[in-house]
């Protein structure tokens, strides 16, 4: 009697880890996206006007390929840059 109350359980078992194995399998995508690039955070800024021109500058200086401003909540002043 016990066997057929386990019975269902063990195939909808089955069913889930069938399902987790194939959502665990690593995806076979192209190269990664840019935004999983290096980056680094190089100062922080008071305005964000202030952490976008100062990117821009870099950008255009060649010192980096790519960067964004972020909120900081650990740094000095309440924008970050980082850069890629």
């Amino acid at each position: 009697m016990i066997w057929n109350s386990v019975r269902p359980h063990a195939a909808v078992l089955g069913v889930i880890v069938a399902m987790t194995a194939v959502s665990a399998a690593p995806a076979q995508a192209g190269p990664a996206p840019a935004a999983a690039a290096e980056e680094r955070l190089v100062a922080h800024y008071h305005s964000k006007s202030g952490c976008l021109g100062a990117g821009a500058q870099g950008k255009r200086k060649g010192k980096w390929a790519h960067y964004r401003c972020l909120p900081s909540w650990d740094g000095p002043e309440p924008w970050g840059l980082w850069v890629s």
